[in-house]
């Protein structure tokens, strides 16, 4: 995982998976994140991460997130992506390296998944995304949390 350097505020440097979270957001989808005030531009959170995956918390009800990297293969290939969450999780995936030409909706959960749950809804999986040695992409996870627990978590398969 790295992160190429950007003027973007929610795009970090590369080596790093930035998390930005957005605090009282009411409802459980992504589409009341979508239309927060303060999405994307000025989240109340920020940190980053080590993996792209959160586990499983409670006591914070009412927020979303956009967690944000930069991805290179050391093998060149066909990929596959999953994703579970509570309750939306999306995945997006650039072309290249810049955030502006990524995808539409890869993969998404359309309400709570388990960890272990990557079966669970259909949409959930990408098909085969070809990516190539050495060059890196972007992707970004965004993620809505209405009440009760949270977390989100993104599987690789070659």
């Amino acid at each position: 995982m790295g992160k190429a350097n950007t003027t973007l505020t929610c795009v970090g440097d590369r080596g790093r998976i930035e998390r930005y979270r957005y605090d009282n957001i009411a409802g459980s989808t992504l589409n009341d994140l979508y239309a927060a005030a303060n999405y994307p531009g000025t989240p109340q959170f920020s940190a980053a991460m080590n993996v792209m995956g959160l586990p499983s918390t409670s006591g914070l009800n009412n927020f979303g997130q956009l967690v944000s990297a930069f991805i290179s293969v050391p093998v060149s290939g066909n990929y596959r992506f999953n994703i579970t969450g509570d309750d939306q999780t999306a995945l997006f995936l650039s072309n290249n390296h810049d955030p502006a030409n990524k995808q539409s909706t890869l993969a998404i959960v359309l309400a709570f998944s388990n960890m272990t749950e990557h079966n669970k809804y259909v949409f959930q999986s990408t098909a085969n995304v070809y990516l190539q040695a050495g060059q890196y992409y972007y992707i970004e996870i965004n993620q809505k949390q209405g009440t009760g627990t949270s977390q989100f978590d993104l599987f690789r398969q070659k």
